[in-house]
């Protein structure tokens, strides 16, 4: 019998659940996952819907003159701002010379200052080691040594030259890791072996006690071993962390008993602070820690109920029967039906693999063999130079599986256009920060709404740009500015994390796509955390959401998530106060929807009313998505609350304001309706190419696909 318990994985909660390209299913207790869109059934008959209708035409206008006004007053304050840093030559304005038209660009940002300096250096360094990582497995291709190593394939990992290119990027990362930490290495070394031996020893114990006391107790005691190494997981791991940020990364020199005699290595601590890193690597730590420990206890589940005797899994029965490449572990008694069962459940759900591209999701929800968790894969796995410094973040086994077969979802010519589009929007963020200033200008705002009475004049930059504003052209020059801060943080963390993803997709490495929406495409709370860091949230759920209990217990979960999301960026108290103001946003939209989805509500559903309600309330949710976000990463809550007062002093910008966003609303809603259509006409199309595979596949008795060697 499989333990089952709080971590143990559901065959249809977590791995089974659809790709990006699917609708949400309630089974799958994505968090944020509330079906199709509340536009869904309000589409109109016309193919076009209703972008060609007057309505729109007028809402069109009114959009071009809404971005025209924003604009215009956001160049006028930036013209203004650098004027006023002449007078100040010594202040931190955080302008510094540009490149366009002879004007400063606004590098206020130190994130983003950080890593546009190192662009350069950073490209050619990643340039060189995903050519040689390209050059080394076009040669184990061509000497004959790769084989099918696909998802669906009974071969186990490492016929396609995986255990190569793990040692690979073992080796480069690791002098990657050094260049950027140098002594401080050894800290993050530290952490990362004493992770490992705490997942193979307790992991492995836990999994073969809950295996052989499911087997003779019943669920019971299953249950309570399910507890153990999860909890003690994520209790090494989080007080790890908090220990780390406390000690500023700790010291050689306050080491006890060798302290003394290592002091001289904190001179050489690096161009990077490890500890800034720790943050992801805490996540791949867990990651590897609970996809080992559910491989671990499939197998040796599998052993007892094949020959009714349960050993360690590093050994003996259970090491016999690890499950091949293709077996998910779900509960099933042997692994290549848990395989089979739960690949084709998600080919069903999902276009990309029903075409013969296993997607990220196939990949992130099957069992590798327990040999594959070793330490060198453990630690190429930690230090991959292309998502090591932010991601996106990618699940052991999805990882894993690629170093032997390479992503098929993206082809040469995609990721080539992917390049493309990806310059594109670096030359928009350069002329953003040459005509619009909004980093600067918040920064300058922050101190003078904190403060508790506001002297026109002052003697700082702040006082003399804000203190001779009138109230009304205030209240309207810091909504334009806070609007614009929302917009450059996004497209900041869209270049980052795309330029690094966009290296490991030429390496073969398919990660979860970060900010798949722009964020004035996001009008529920619900879809803008889902899409903001989807990576990250796909971790969220497979490792932390779905074992507390899902959506069964969705309005307590999502406290915890959000806190623990705070605490994970850092242990300030402005982030607890973002994540529990966002949480406290959340609930009311989750029971609103709730409500919608009812049978009874269908009829109101198709309604115009249903529609313009929607419009109204998302404008409200994007107006709270704008003040947590403040709060949180901008300037604070005391800022916010000075802005605030300023804002709800003009009654006409208010009304100006919420219109906007009810406009911005009603475009959102039918660009869904829009992706509704489109999506139902790919449906048709890969339905009619999965009936033609499905002729081939018929000549070939348990063959997934002949044409790209996919077995099953």
């Amino acid at each position: 019998m499989q333990p089952s318990g709080p971590f143990a994985r559901s065959s249809n909660r977590r791995d089974s659940a659809p790709s990006k390209d699917d609708a949400d299913d309630a089974s799958t207790q994505k968090l944020g996952s509330f079906g199709r869109s509340s536009s869904s059934g309000l589409g109109a008959s016309s193919p076009h819907g209703r972008w060609r209708s007057v309505e729109f035409f007028l809402m069109y206008c009114y959009t071009a003159y809404f971005y025209y006004q924003v604009v215009r007053h956001a160049v006028r304050l930036s013209d203004r701002y650098a004027s006023l840093v002449r007078l100040w030559p010594a202040s931190s304005s955080g302008l510094y010379p540009g490149w366009i038209a002879g004007r400063k660009v606004d590098l206020s940002d130190d994130q983003w200052r950080n890593f546009r300096g190192n662009l350069p250096i950073l490209t050619v360094v990643m340039g060189m080691l995903c050519g040689l990582a390209l050059l080394i497995r076009f040669g184990v291709t061509a000497s004959g040594q790769s084989k099918d190593g696909s998802v669906g394939g009974v071969k186990r990992w490492g016929s396609g030259g995986g255990h190569v290119l793990a040692w690979y990027w073992l080796i480069a990362s690791l002098a990657y890791v050094v260049y950027l930490h140098e002594a401080s290495t050894l800290f993050l070394l530290a952490f990362a072996v004493a992770n490992y031996v705490l997942v193979k020893q307790l992991g492995s114990f836990c999994a073969s006690r809950g295996s052989s006391s499911s087997s003779k107790q019943g669920g019971a005691t299953a249950i309570q071993w399910g507890w153990v190494f999860p909890g003690a997981l994520w209790a090494w791991q989080c007080g790890s962390y908090v220990a780390i940020r406390a000690h500023d990364g700790f010291r050689f020199a306050h080491l006890p008993l060798v302290g003394g005699s290592l002091a001289f290595l904190d001179a050489h601590r690096g161009v990077f602070r490890w500890e800034i890193c720790y943050n992801l690597l805490l996540l791949r730590m867990i990651s590897f820690g609970l996809d080992y420990y559910w491989a671990a206890r499939d197998a040796a589940a599998a052993a007892a109920a094949q020959g009714g005797l349960v050993r360690s899994p590093r050994g003996g029965a259970a090491a016999e029967a690890e499950p091949l490449l293709g077996s998910r572990g779900t509960g099933a008694l042997t692994p290549s039906s848990t395989g089979s069962s739960f690949l084709e459940a998600h080919r069903a759900k999902c276009l990309q693999c029903r075409q013969g591209q296993e997607c990220y999701t196939a990949r992130q929800g099957v069992s590798l063999p327990l040999s594959v968790y070793s330490l060198p894969n453990y630690l190429a796995y930690l230090l991959f130079a292309p998502l090591y410094i932010s991601g996106p973040i990618a699940s052991f086994n999805a990882f894993t599986s690629q170093l032997d077969a390479p992503q098929k979802t993206m082809s040469a010519a995609r990721v080539a256009v992917y390049a493309m589009r990806l310059a594109a929007s670096f030359l928009l963020m350069e002329l953003m920060m040459h005509f619009c200033y909004f980093q600067a200008l918040a920064k300058s705002a922050g101190p003078w709404f904190s403060q508790a009475s506001h002297t026109p004049g002052g003697r700082d930059l702040g006082s003399a740009l804000w203190g001779q504003e009138a109230p009304g052209s205030l209240a309207l020059g810091m909504s334009i500015v806070s609007y614009g801060v929302l917009n450059f943080m996004w497209l900041k963390f869209f270049l980052i994390w795309r330029y690094f993803r966009l290296w490991a997709l030429v390496v073969g490495v398919e990660t979860p796509e970060n900010l798949p929406r722009c964020i004035n495409n996001n009008y529920d709370i619900e879809g803008f955390w889902r899409g903001w860091h989807a990576s990250y949230n796909k971790w969220i759920v497979r490792y932390l959401y779905v074992p507390l209990g899902g959506g069964k217990r969705k309005l307590v979960n999502v406290w915890v998530v959000f806190t623990f999301v705070a605490l994970w960026h850092d242990l300030e108290w402005k982030l607890l106060w973002w994540a529990w103001l966002t949480s406290l946003l959340l609930a009311p939209e989750m029971i609103v929807k709730a409500i919608a989805n009812l049978k009874a509500m269908q009829g109101f559903r198709r309604s115009w009313l249903y529609r313009e309600a929607c419009a109204m309330a998302g404008a409200i949710n994007v107006l709270g998505l704008m003040a947590a976000n403040l709060v949180g990463f901008v300037v604070g809550l005391d800022g916010v609350k000075g802005f605030l007062a300023s804002f709800l002093s003009d009654p006409f910008l208010v009304l100006v304001t919420v219109f906007s966003m009810y406009v911005g609303v009603k475009l959102m809603l039918e660009i869904r309706e829009s992706e509704a259509r489109a999506k139902a006409r790919q449906s048709v199309l890969g339905g009619e190419v999965a009936g033609e595979r499905v002729k081939v596949e018929q000549g070939a008795p348990g063959r997934l696909d002949d044409k790209h060697g996919h077995q099953m």
